[in-house]
């Protein structure tokens, strides 16, 4: 039963942040970005984000991370940003 617990703990304390209005739309935008990301990368690189790929993502330095940041991702994050992130916050009431 622990376990059970455990694992939507972090989900809880999430969630409990979107509520609480000062922290909901930045918090909104970086998951949305986040996701974006996320997203771009399973798409055009073909890879799947697990645990492991995870870790060695927060285990990167700056080079590392920056060597990633193209034209292409940079593109696709402002479409999602100007698209999805609009929408979604507008159906929350919460304009960006």
């Amino acid at each position: 039963m622990y376990i059970i617990y455990s694992n939507f703990t972090p989900l809880y304390l999430l969630f409990n942040l979107i509520i609480f209005p000062p922290l909901a739309k930045p918090l909104i935008i970086v998951l949305l970005l986040l996701s974006a990301v996320a997203y771009y990368t399973m798409k055009n690189l073909g890879i799947i984000i697990d645990s492991s790929m995870i870790r060695n993502m927060l285990e990167s330095n700056t080079r590392e991370a920056l060597n990633q940041v193209t034209r292409p991702v940079i593109l696709h994050l402002l479409t999602v940003k100007t698209l999805v992130a609009e929408t979604e916050c507008a159906k929350l009431d919460i304009f960006l």
